[in-house]
């Protein structure tokens, strides 16, 4: 990183490392970040002594372990159910999800910051098998989708989709597969942060994942600023 950025004359203060960590793989991720610390010393102290920040991606299921030796967290409060679920009403974000892991406890033991979702899912399923998740354009073809209730569509024909950088094959759509759109209300994602906020940890500022024309326009003006403010 430091190389990189030196090359590019590019300023950074801050390494963030995002794993999906559990129990069996704790020590050798809290041993690296161990590591990763001393080099950014390293580097701070050849800049003069300004300190570099080390932050880490924290998930739901993780605040049940001891915190990992970094500066601060980033709570991740989506993907709380299974993609591949086909009873799962909302695969991005369950108050109920986030209940069960917050409320079960008053400290994590470092600082956290609540990181909210303003994306969307498309979860193709054939018959209750998962297939794969579908870029945005792909339910604008009205040609091939007929509504099944809210939030969900039945494919009318066959159709094969180009391979996108989600996905290295191209997507084969059946006559007769369904989709299953995931979004979540300014409500819900209000809802999500009080409940965050029960954690003493949680600090008084907001991510908002990801900014995006696709994402945001989703949502007005205010209710963006709402959501970056919730408490």
């Amino acid at each position: 990183m430091e190389q990189y950025c030196q090359t590019n004359d590019i300023e950074w203060h801050e390494l963030q490392i995002d794993c999906d960590w559990r129990a069996g793989t704790r020590k050798a991720y809290f041993d690296f970040l161990e590591q990763v610390r001393t080099e950014l010393d390293r580097i701070a102290n050849q800049r003069g002594g300004t300190r570099i920040t080390l932050s880490a991606t924290i998930r739901l299921h993780q605040t049940g372990e001891a915190p990992p030796p970094v500066d601060y967290g980033v709570l991740m409060c989506y993907n709380t159910g299974a993609v591949d679920d086909y009873n799962a009403d909302n695969a991005i974000l369950s108050t109920a999800d986030v209940a069960a892991y917050v409320l079960a406890r008053h400290s994590y033991g470092i600082p956290l910051v609540t990181a909210l979702p303003l994306f969307s899912w498309r979860r193709l399923f054939r018959g209750r098998d998962f297939v794969a998740l579908l870029p945005q354009a792909a339910l604008q073809d009205t040609a091939v989708w007929s509504r099944a209730g809210f939030g969900r569509y039945c494919a009318r024909k066959s159709l094969t989709l180009p391979a996108t950088v989600s996905h290295v094959d191209p997507i084969r759509i059946l006559k007769g597969d369904t989709l299953r759109t995931d979004t979540v209300s300014v409500s819900t994602l209000l809802q999500a942060r009080r409940l965050a906020g029960r954690i003493d940890d949680v600090q008084p500022m907001n991510i908002v994942y990801s900014v995006n024309d696709q994402d945001i326009s989703r949502y007005t003006a205010d209710e963006i600023e709402a959501i970056f403010n919730a408490d």
